[in-house]
């Protein structure tokens, strides 16, 4: 899947830098489809659809799954000192999307979960 993205950006003419953090973000958000995802769905759960795009100035990732509705952009933001702190190792997925894409969505169509990434490739 990273493989993937970082071709298809080169193929695209998008910058390393932007690449780079969308593989992260992806990273992150399929993490949160694997582990709060896992619901009565026909096919695995676990497993997701990636679809990857370049519109206008903005690379975007869409990640789709059949689990439970899981919509990340509603938890709350994370007092990164108090995580820290705590001795947490995890827990910071959605702080990180949030600070580095320019779109963070989710909807639930037609019984998926669908997530839309976009980092915007050029001012």
């Amino acid at each position: 899947m990273r493989a993937e993205v970082a071709k298809f950006s080169a193929q695209n003419r998008v910058p390393e830098g932007v690449a780079g953090k969308m593989v992260l973000c992806m990273d992150e958000a399929a993490a949160n489809i694997v582990e709060h995802a896992r619901g009565p769905s026909a096919n695995d759960p676990s497993l997701f659809k990636v679809k990857v795009a370049v519109q206008g100035s903005m690379l975007k990732v869409t990640l789709c799954d059949g689990g439970y509705p899981y919509d990340p952009t509603r938890r709350p933001d994370v007092d990164v000192r108090k995580h820290v702190k705590s001795g947490k190792k995890d827990g910071l997925g959605v702080y990180i999307l949030r600070r580095l894409l320019d779109i963070f969505e989710y909807n639930y169509v037609a019984g998926e979960n669908v997530c839309t990434l976009g980092i915007r490739v050029q001012n």
